[in-house]
């Protein structure tokens, strides 16, 4: 993740064992050379980091999430302290976005859970305000639209590891919990999408996008719908909307694994 910093040359790297690394790279052009500066932040994370992402608003502070299941806010600009951290019991988690118009995190699990969590307080308290599971498998790819309106979330179709408590699965510790506000939702069966197969290709199971509405249906998010990929996604980015005099719903540039490109637009 680039930072930023002075002039451009700060950049944070997450190690396999929950390792975060500050990596600080020599002014250009300097009289003599300098050595790569790399400075350990924290090692917050029991196992894998599997996401990181700047807390838009909070200069200096970050989200990090791990495959034990936690949420962790923390300040790079103050030598790594935990500022707040949030517990997902019986839940591995395997993504993470932060929306830059709202003050609002989505992190996806293993067993297709996806919680979005308020930022707003800016620390102390991370609560989920909504949760629903989307799919069987893995969340594996976040991506807020550049509006902050939408959330693309990558569901994948293989069936995920069993968690605990049933459909309330993976739920929140009670500490700063806003069960009241929570939701799991169950995906529509008219919801998707299906992709028109080649002539004498086998059909694999593949990855979908499931589209949420952020802010809309009188509460945090509304399920949309689905759209099938027809393979599994590597990677995917919003493109850069038009002139609003231009109209039309933003598209999602997704990358498959077949080295396909494939652009969707947004339902409305």
């Amino acid at each position: 993740m680039d930072l930023g910093g002075p002039d451009q040359r700060s950049v944070l790297a997450s190690t396999r064992d929950g390792s975060l690394l500050l990596v600080t790279l020599p002014t250009p052009g300097a009289a003599s050379p300098a050595a790569v500066q790399v400075e350990p932040l924290a090692d917050c994370h029991t196992g894998a980091i599997v996401g990181l992402a700047a807390m838009p608003g909070c200069d200096g502070k970050l989200l990090s999430t791990g495959a034990e299941g936690s949420l962790r806010l923390w300040d790079a600009a103050g030598g790594g302290q935990i500022c707040a951290r949030r517990d997902f019991p019986h839940s591995q988690t395997t993504s993470l976005a932060a929306c830059v118009q709202r003050s609002l995190a989505a992190v996806g699990s293993r067993c297709g859970v996806l919680r979005l969590v308020s930022t707003a307080s800016g620390g102390g308290q991370l609560p989920t305000v909504w949760r629903a599971r989307l799919g069987p498998g893995p969340l594996s790819r976040l991506a807020f639209s550049p509006g902050g309106d939408l959330l693309a979330v990558v569901c994948s179709t293989v069936q995920g590891p069993v968690c605990g408590g049933g459909q309330r699965s993976g739920g929140d510790s009670s500490s700063g919990s806003a069960a009241g506000n929570s939701k799991v939702a169950t995906p529509r069966a008219g919801g998707s999408k299906a992709a028109t197969p080649r002539a004498g290709a086998t059909k694999q199971p593949g990855d979908r996008v499931a589209w949420l509405l952020i802010g809309g249906g009188g509460g945090p998010a509304k399920l949309l719908g689905y759209a099938d990929c027809g393979g599994k996604v590597m990677s995917m980015c919003w493109l850069p909307q038009a002139a609003p005099s231009g109209g039309g719903q933003p598209q999602l540039l997704v990358s498959l694994s077949s080295g396909m490109l494939t652009a969707f637009t947004a339902p409305s």
